[in-house]
């Protein structure tokens, strides 16, 4: 079972009519297991780069599906543009499309 610390990023699967990945960020735990995560969107122009999206997108995840704690995210360049786009030492291609 995988046990993420406060602040760990992980990739979360949803099983819907098929598998689906998520990135996102544990904020805190939740009654019974859950974990509160908040949830990146794919970068539209950076390949391999999640962002933040404008609203927040906060939801309770069960522990089991979580599917792996990612590494501290990797910031690609220091220009104000791209600080707030976050990549991670992981290939992720076989999860998130």
């Amino acid at each position: 079972m995988i046990e993420p610390k406060i602040g760990d990023y992980v990739l979360v699967q949803y099983d819907c009519k098929r598998k689906v990945f998520y990135v996102g960020q544990a904020l805190k735990e939740k009654d019974e297991g859950d974990l509160e995560i908040k949830f990146l969107r794919k970068h539209p122009r950076v390949e391999d780069g999640f962002t933040e999206p404008n609203i927040e997108d906060i939801h309770a995840v069960p522990s089991f599906s979580l599917v792996m704690v990612l590494p501290p995210p990797v910031t690609p360049a220091s220009t104000k543009r791209v600080l707030g786009i976050k990549k991670f030492a992981v290939d992720l291609t076989g999860y998130i499309q």
